[in-house]
């Protein structure tokens, strides 16, 4: 059996101007991917408030969660934080009772924190650039990396 080679190409970006551009427009520019987006997180918070919740859903709500706290210590929304920390504690114990029970629920006070979150990571995302989206992916991939990260899973 051959020994397996080290090299690996290095992506070249055909169009760095237009790379560079795509990351100054605003994400409120893109209609159809914010509004992709927007229903995704909407339609799993409302079967959450439904109690008929999947795996997958709670998932999206975890995912925004980590985005609003990443695009907050980019420093958008950063005066929002004690309302995301309590809507991520509110995810964390719905996802603790899903895995003990089998099925996802949140407590009415739970929903609201939820809701609460879910607004503030709207107003983020009217607010934000294709660049911070990206920065805020790269600091949540370097969380985890680096093994900072509170386990929330459903």
């Amino acid at each position: 059996m051959r020994k397996r080679s080290r090299y690996r190409p290095i992506p070249v970006r055909c169009d760095a101007m237009a790379f560079v551009q795509a990351g100054l427009r605003p994400l409120a520019a893109t209609k159809d991917a914010l509004l992709t987006l927007q229903l995704k997180n909407y339609d799993a918070l409302a079967s959450l408030s439904l109690g008929s919740t999947t795996k997958q859903q709670m998932n999206l709500l975890i995912e925004a969660t980590n985005m609003a706290e990443s695009l907050a210590w980019l420093g958008h929304g950063r005066d929002w934080k004690a309302e995301m920390r309590a809507g991520e504690v509110a995810i964390q114990s719905a996802c603790m009772r899903g895995l003990a029970t089998g099925h996802f629920w949140a407590t009415p006070d739970e929903l609201e924190q939820i809701r609460m979150l879910m607004a503030v990571h709207d107003a983020q995302l009217q607010t934000v650039t294709i660049r911070d989206i990206e920065q805020a992916i790269d600091h949540i991939k370097e969380v985890k990396r680096n093994k900072r990260a509170r386990r929330t899973t459903a």
